[in-house]
């Protein structure tokens, strides 16, 4: 989030610094040129234009990785474990009180099942039409 708060102030600060009509233009001719039209090959040269709007975009690229790796990919994590814990600390004591419910049902059960062995509600042959 803080990446987008920041991206005009950086946009804004180069337009300022560099201006409308420092900046670098287009020489490349997206559309198909004949040979004869070609431009002549030769060593490829860059004015200090070029290199200063390369070495600001770098820097920004250089930048949003300090920040990733810094800042929001630590804070992120961290805020992702406490919400782990607290989710697990909440599973445990549900867990818990499940796991207190089942013993009660258990030993009711238990003690109902003594309370049947000593009288059967139902004697074997009574129920047979």
């Amino acid at each position: 989030m803080g990446i987008l708060r920041l991206l005009p102030v950086v946009l804004l600060a180069s337009f300022i610094a560099f201006g409308p009509g420092l900046m670098p233009a287009a020489t490349h001719n997206p559309l198909p040129t004949f040979a004869a039209e070609a431009a002549p090959v030769g060593p490829v040269t860059m004015d200090w234009q070029g290199i200063l709007g390369t070495a600001g975009v770098t820097g920004v690229l250089v930048w949003y990785l300090y920040y990733t790796t810094s800042f929001s990919n630590p804070r992120a994590r961290q805020e992702f474990r406490e919400e782990l814990a607290a989710q697990r600390a909440h599973d445990d004591a549900t867990m818990a009180r499940r796991d207190a419910q089942m013993e009660k049902l258990c030993a009711e059960l238990s003690s109902l099942a003594a309370q049947l062995s000593k009288r059967p509600c139902i004697r074997v042959g009574e129920g047979e039409a």
